[in-house]
This record gives structure tokens, sequence and C-alpha cells, in this order.
């Protein structure tokens, strides 16, 4: 009875925050400004997550994913891993019936341009700061503003040094 409590604690606030993240990031790539001012966009490169994504990309250039829907998807990696996945899903923008997984691959393979840079983009996200729930566990933890930011910035600084090593 105890670990099913804890499984639907788990779940309840790991779904909020899954599904919070989702929204976010489906606004921010559904939303943009296009001709006739603010709305929704049909071309998520005119989107407001392009937007983001394409004024960061280049401090990712030099790990080999400089494309702005690589960037965002990362970005979103930071509410909660599993979003890196449902972003790259809604970034790729299937129309009809082809979405199946060679026609998804062949258009995430479009945002890097080789293995390496791929591979780089993974190692980035495996190494970097984890989601909002294990940052807000560790700010907890730790109990001290100054250890907490120096985690988070050396876990984000280490995983651009490796994949710069890497690409």
């Amino acid at each position: 009875m105890h670990v099913w409590e804890r499984l639907k604690g788990f779940l309840i606030k790991a779904g909020t925050i899954l599904f919070v993240a989702c929204v976010v990031m489906w606004f921010l790539g559904g939303f943009g400004f296009g001709e006739a001012g603010f709305g929704m966009v049909e071309d998520s490169n005119e989107s407001l997550l392009a937007a983001i994504g394409g004024v960061i990309a280049p401090l990712f250039a030099p790990l080999g994913f400089g494309q702005w829907q690589a960037v965002a998807a990362s970005l979103s990696g930071f509410t909660a891993k599993e979003a890196i996945v449902s972003t790259m899903g809604v970034l790729v923008n299937v129309q009809g019936d082809t979405e199946d997984a060679v026609t998804v691959a062949a258009a995430v393979q479009a945002w890097f341009p080789n293995m390496l840079a791929a591979f780089s983009f993974l190692v980035f996200n495996l190494l970097d700061s984890p989601c909002l729930a294990a940052i807000a566990t560790m700010a907890q933890q730790m109990q001290s503003r100054k250890w907490f930011w120096f985690a988070i910035v050396f876990q984000n600084v280490f995983a651009y040094l490796v994949c710069l090593c890497i690409y």
C-alpha cells in the first residue's frame, strides 16, 4: 500500500510537469509573429521556439548541433528529459498518415550534419543539468544557493566541454 501511494504521488507530480512542459513547447512551437501579427503559424520556422532556438543555436554550433530545432529540443530537456523526444516529434511536423519511424528519423537526421554531431547531441543531453524535479530536490538537499548554482553551472559547462571534445 505504501509503494502504491508513493507511485501514485510520483505519477501525478511527473505527469503534471510533463503535461505542462508539452503544452508550453506546443505553444512556443505553434505560435509566432507572422504577416498578420501574433498568432498560430503554419510553419514552425516562424514560431517563437524557432526565434528562441535561433538566438541560442550559435552557442551549440561548435558541438555539432547548431540547428535551432536541436537546440530547442535540448532546451525542453531542462523541464524533463522525456520532453526532448516530444519536442522533436512536434518540430518534425510530419503531415498526414506518413508518421512512421523511417519518416521521423529522416526528418530528425536533417538537423545534424553527421553521426558524430548526433552523438554529441545525445551526450550533451545525458550530461547537462537534470530535470526540474531533480533540480528542485538538489536545491532542497544542498540548502545553499552558492553550491546549488555551482552544481547547475558545473553540470552544463562540463556537458558542453565534453561534447566540444567529442565533436
